[in-house]
């Protein structure tokens, strides 16, 4: 019998299963076509830009049909995605994925498309994929699939996949929550696992995957980048990039969990960044053998692909637009695994995480920022004069059982800061400690009037459209808001009334 050490080393070697290395002698005429598929989308993105956002179902985006999202970022550009649907996927599979992501760096579309060529299990940005002896993955392993809107707002919507999910031996409950908001330049990605009467298994996660060609120049596995950088417990970064031979710093400690590659000026200056909203002692990301020995370290030389604690491109040698998350083994599934310092965690019956997914301007900063921003969450007092401060909600996406929100008012679920309002009313005040709140969003619980409340800031209205957005849910009794301001300091009161 082989030790249990010896099956998940095994397991970890799948990349998907192996890297299709033959279809490297059909992505040549793959190219033509992806490029024309970028240029058709090029008028499409343009039109649809305009105050709001915009949804549009059941679309045909190539050979698949989906559901297309479309807003204005914080830089004041167009982004659009396209989810494809349960009902809209290619043979064998069943969506719950990203098949185009439109966005701007500077004055330049890019036009991001599934690498549909060799690994079409998981091809499109944002499969779940978890190893095991082989692999599943949520678009080719799953059954009574669905998609769909669980919230279309006039500036805020929440697209939804659910199935059973199955590996060996193992069927169990997956979610998959896709989280927009006008005026910001991320997508929420947030995963659950149910396996409520499964034995013990041990699953890793990898997810959000990246089988995207996300700056839109027509490679995937040969597309150049110029630098890798992860956070798990610590912050790794190469410092002088060559692929495999890279050298690097993994010196310095790290509060939330995240992984990025990044392109530089002379390959297009655009980044592709994956962030948590919990810090890893809440929520551990990062596996296997290698980086905790490595910690505090510097080198040269990446560590085997295998033993990468996120998968990001170990298996294209560090050298493709290829990104996946990584965790131990036993992360699902598992009431008792460990994470990297050895420490247990609890993987079952219910697990989950949530990440910010950015495609960028890599001389913006952004996935730098957003980091800070989630350190910075860690560092808010959120506290109500009129209303309260919502105690509690779910731990996990779509699933029941609350948990207590980490700092008070954080739902860690969906990114955002949660307050439940007296008579329709509320005035809560962020006291950041340290740090900046990029554009934070806040849900007010038990609104009852029919009209669209007011907001002010520090006394100060907040004008529609260009300070703040808003969305009203009537079905939840619920108000959505973003901010179009940082916040930092101690005094940001944020007041509401009908």
């Amino acid at each position: 019998m082989e030790s249990r050490r010896k099956i998940l080393a095994r397991a970890a070697k799948v990349p998907y299963m192996i890297e299709p290395f033959v279809m490297r002698f059909v992505r040549t005429g793959l190219l033509v076509s992806l490029i024309l598929g970028a240029a058709i989308d090029r008028s499409e993105a343009r039109a649809q830009a305009g105050p709001g956002l915009t949804i549009q179902k059941n679309v045909a985006v190539g050979t698949k049909k989906c559901d297309v999202v479309t807003w204005t970022d914080a830089n004041g550009k167009p982004r659009s995605v396209a989810f494809v649907r349960a009902d809209g996927d290619h043979p064998k599979f069943v969506g719950g994925y990203v098949q185009r992501y439109t966005y701007y760096v500077g004055d330049a579309l890019k036009t991001g498309l599934a690498w549909d060529a060799g690994q079409e299990n998981v091809s499109g940005l944002g499969c779940a994929v978890n190893h095991h002896k082989t692999a599943s993955t949520s678009k080719a392993n799953s059954t009574d699939a669905t998609t769909g809107f669980v919230f279309e707002g006039a500036n805020h919507c929440l697209w939804r996949f659910r199935s059973k999910y199955s590996g060996p031996g193992t069927t169990l409950g997956l979610t998959i929550d896709w989280f927009i908001s006008q005026g910001r330049n991320d997508i929420l990605w947030s995963v659950s696992y149910d396996s409520t009467g499964q034995p013990t298994f041990n699953w890793d996660a990898r997810g959000p995957y990246f089988q995207f060609d996300w700056d839109g120049d027509g490679k995937f596995y040969e597309g150049p980048i110029s630098g890798i950088r992860w956070g798990d417990h610590y912050k790794f970064k190469t410092t002088t990039f060559g692929g495999a031979g890279s050298a690097w710093d993994y010196s310095q400690p790290n509060v939330i969990p995240y992984m990025a590659l990044h392109k530089d000026a002379a390959l297009g200056n655009v980044e592709a960044g994956v962030i948590q909203t919990q810090p890893w002692t809440a929520q551990d990301a990062g596996g296997y053998w290698w980086a905790q020995k490595n910690w505090g370290k510097t080198g040269t030389g990446m560590m085997e692909n295998w033993n990468c604690p996120f998968q990001l491109n170990a298996y294209e040698g560090y050298s493709s637009e290829k990104m996946a998350w990584g965790t131990n083994f036993g992360y699902v599934g598992n009431p008792a695994y460990n994470r990297l310092d050895n420490k247990p965690q609890v993987g079952a019956p219910h697990q989950g995480y949530s990440t910010y997914i950015l495609l960028n301007k890599f001389s913006d900063g952004l996935t730098e920022a957003m980091v800070a921003s989630m350190e910075a969450v860690q560092k808010t007092a959120f506290t109500a004069t009129k209303g309260s401060v919502t105690a509690s909600g779910p731990r996990h996406a779509g699933l029941a059982g609350d948990a207590p929100y980490q700092p008070a008012g954080w739902n860690h679920v969906h990114g955002t800061w949660s307050v439940d309002l007296d008579s329709n009313a509320a005035a809560v005040n962020f006291a950041v400690e340290t740090g900046t709140l990029l554009r934070p969003l806040v849900v007010f619980n038990n609104y009852l009037a029919a009209k669209a409340p007011s907001l002010t800031l520090n006394g100060a209205a907040l004008a529609e459209g260009k300070e703040v957005a808003v969305s009203l849910d009537p079905a939840a009794k619920k108000v959505w808001v973003t901010l179009f301001k940082d916040l930092s300091g101690t005094s940001n009161v944020l007041s509401l009334k009908p």
